[in-house]
């Protein structure tokens, strides 16, 4: 598994004046991230947080959260991209969403905290569940895609076979035929794609830092699947990380055109939330995206 690390200082000046034009392009259009694989100079420039303003031109699926996502079973959520779709909360037990700030720009969704006493039955679980509504699909096929998430983790989030992990954005489950995972279990970022060729996980080699917001996607491009992480630190220098492992995958049209594509935990085909091995993620999400690289 090949890994690089990139680290660039950003001026205060710069900090400052970047993050006042992500809250002024806020109220013009939806915030996403630095679209992964853009060149480690651009990310640089585009300010002190871990999101930017930028367009949903050409993604199949956008969630921005800036419009309204807080609440509890059934709470519709605004999506945007070129695939239609549509959004809702699904929850389990006392599960329920809420809004917070996104580094001060924007705002991103709080899901509940970890429950150390609690069992499959008691568990809170809230996640969203996007499925689609038209005429395609949020389906890859063989083809290249990248997805990600802006992640901010627990310091507590894992500890119980109830919860052990944190999934952040997937579509298709460890046993299904087909399989697109972003997760930061034990907040150790891994990015998982399963296909009719085979499976391939790239797993970061060290912990996010609990409370920090963090930059993560996934990548196939051919045979290659790469997580990459981009994270601000205190003293404003911004760490850029790239993990690639190399495999074939195939396709990942198995699945039923119907499988929701989910934020937060797992569900099932229906999009009701799974309760043994929820793996509900403990912490915020912000600016989610597919990007079909077809």
């Amino acid at each position: 598994m090949d890994h690089t690390t990139e680290r660039a200082p950003i001026p205060v000046r710069r900090r400052f004046a970047a993050l006042v034009a992500v809250v002024a392009a806020c109220a013009a259009g939806p915030l996403l991230l630095v679209p992964p694989g853009a060149p480690a100079a651009a990310a640089e420039r585009s300010g002190a947080g871990t999101s930017v303003a930028a367009t949903a031109a050409g993604r199949e699926l956008v969630l921005d959260l800036d419009a309204g996502a807080a609440g509890g079973e059934g709470t519709p959520v605004p999506t945007a991209g070129t695939v239609a779709t549509a959004a809702e909360i699904r929850t389990h037990a006392s599960g329920v969403a809420t809004a917070v700030r996104h580094r001060g720009a924007g705002r991103a969704l709080r899901l509940p905290a970890f429950a150390a006493a609690a069992d499959r039955e008691t568990v809170p679980v809230a996640v969203l569940a996007v499925t689609p509504t038209g005429t395609r699909s949020l389906d890859p096929g063989s083809g290249d895609f990248v997805f990600g998430a802006s992640v901010r983790v627990d310091r507590t989030s894992t500890g119980t076979t109830t919860d052990n992990g944190d999934n952040v954005v997937q579509r298709g489950l460890i046993g299904s035929p087909a399989q697109m995972k972003l997760q930061v279990d034990g907040r150790r970022p891994a990015c998982r794609v399963k296909g009719a060729d085979g499976e391939v996980q790239v797993t970061a080699d060290r912990r996010l830092r609990a409370g920090r917001w963090y930059d993560l996607s996934c990548r196939r491009a051919g045979d290659t699947v790469t997580l990459v992480q981009r994270g601000v630190g205190a003293d404003g220098v911004v760490v850029r990380q790239r993990w690639t492992r190399r495999g074939p995958t195939g396709s990942l049209s198995a699945l039923g055109r119907g499988v929701p594509l989910t934020v937060g935990g797992k569900t099932d085909a229906t999009g009701a939330p799974l309760t043994a091995g929820a793996d509900p993620l403990n912490g915020s999400v912000d600016d989610i995206y597919l990007d079909l690289l077809r």
